[in-house]
């Protein structure tokens, strides 16, 4: 009624969209705001509120672009700020949303969106197993006795993977000319910069926000590197494209000659015992009298949470897989059958996996599980069904290890 008496009544049809929205018509409210903003342009509300449509639709890069508008428009505009952070998290540029939600945080300290958002943002951006991996005394001790052994006087050293800078300080630490180093995160790149310079290596060590595989000799890089240091290592190794990163980076950025820290490593499988611990993270019996065991057939095959306890292990350690972390030639898939011989009677639910790493020299890594407080999991893999094992009995384990990833399982 109110657009029928004054037709050029630019908030009414701001207010007639978000009703519209409201109401689930989202096509009728994109309509509405367009109005507004053709009847008048400088609109910064009805700029955001079409944003906030076009979000709900799906149309999130339009939904960026009516953001960016009404914050140009609007500087101060705590609510565009909070909405475009929310908008670039959701489209995966992690870096650039937590920017904005942090602007957005700053303009208005009550908003309760923008601060949950944040916090959503970062745990994506800076994932928590950061901290146990940087509070790991045995794999910080491994990682300095082989930077100690590794470095020469004058060395360049390229550090993949920056983190905290941790690495780089070691290296710098134990007599690098020059360190560099490279974090595809924005936001760890920049928080190890300050790190960096906090303790007084700001001369000696370079942050780059790039991944390894675009830098480029001469650009980025005055040189081939004389040692590469790397701790982009998942539980299994592999994952995330680590095994295509070094291979790149043995390729092209290191010196003919050069040293690598790490150099290889084993991924280590054992059978396993049913208990207490394992049972209650995998499986379900009777609960309060009622039968919950037909829950079972759906349970993942695969645990990746760290056990509290130390494992039973039905058999001797076995050698699954070695990776080359020096390779220039790239390698193939590998599949195999791995017998696994019981050492002691048991009820067997599956196989254990953790990992050795060779270092630099005679310096080594391993996080047997009950061995090593690691902040590398010790993932497990289940059987279908638990087998009754008796000492001697042989179970035959399928092993597959790809470019980016590892898996087992018993053979019938």
């Amino acid at each position: 009624q109110a657009i029928a008496l004054k037709p050029d009544y630019a908030e009414a049809h701001n207010n007639l969209g978000n009703t519209l929205k409201e109401l689930g018509k989202l096509d009728d409210a994109l309509a509405s705001y367009k109005q507004a903003i053709a009847l008048k342009p400088d609109y910064a509300e009805a700029h955001s509120n079409l944003g906030n449509a076009l979000k709900k639709l799906g149309r999130l890069s339009e939904a960026e672009a009516s953001y960016t508008q009404a914050i140009a428009l609007k500087p101060d505009y705590a609510e565009a700020h909070s909405n475009l952070g929310i908008t670039l998290k959701e489209l995966g540029r992690l870096d650039e949303s937590i920017d904005y939600l942090k602007q957005a945080i700053e303009l208005n300290s009550d908003g309760v969106q923008a601060r949950m958002s944040l916090n959503s943002a970062v745990n994506l951006a800076v994932p928590s197993w950061h901290f146990p991996m940087m509070n790991d005394e045995e794999r910080n001790k491994a990682y300095a006795d082989a930077l100690e052994l590794a470095v020469r006087d004058g060395d360049f050293v390229l550090d993949i993977g920056t983190g905290s800078g941790l690495l780089s300080l070691m290296a710098a630490a134990s007599g690098a000319e020059m360190v560099i180093t490279c974090e595809m995160s924005k936001t760890i790149a920049e928080a190890a910069t300050q790190i960096i310079e906090s303790n007084g290596y700001k001369e000696k060590i370079s942050v780059l926000n790039k991944k390894s595989t675009n830098l480029i000799i001469g650009e980025d890089l005055p040189q081939q590197a004389d040692l590469i240091i790397s701790e982009v290592l998942s539980s299994e190794l592999v994952g995330e494209g680590v095994r295509a990163t070094l291979l790149d980076a043995n390729r092209r950025l290191l010196k003919k000659g050069g040293r690598t820290i790490p150099q290889s490593g084993k991924l280590r499988i054992a059978l396993i015992d049913n208990s207490p611990e394992i049972f209650d993270k995998t499986s379900v019996a009777s609960v309060k009298g009622f039968d919950l065991s037909l829950f079972n057939s759906i349970s993942p095959k695969k645990l990746t949470s760290k056990l509290r306890d130390k494992p039973m292990l039905l058999s001797n350690p076995t050698d699954a897989f070695h990776i080359n972390f020096t390779d220039t030639e790239g390698t193939l898939g590998q599949e195999k059958i791995i017998k696994l011989q019981v050492n002691q009677d048991g009820l067997c639910v599956g196989l254990i996996q953790w990992i050795w790493i060779h270092l630099y020299g005679d310096i080594e890594y391993e996080n047997k599980p009950g061995e090593c407080d690691s902040h590398w999991h010790t993932p497990i893999y289940l059987f279908d069904e638990p087998v009754v094992a008796k000492k001697g009995d042989v179970i035959e384990i399928k092993a597959v290890l790809g470019d980016d990833y590892v898996w087992f399982w018993k053979r019938p």
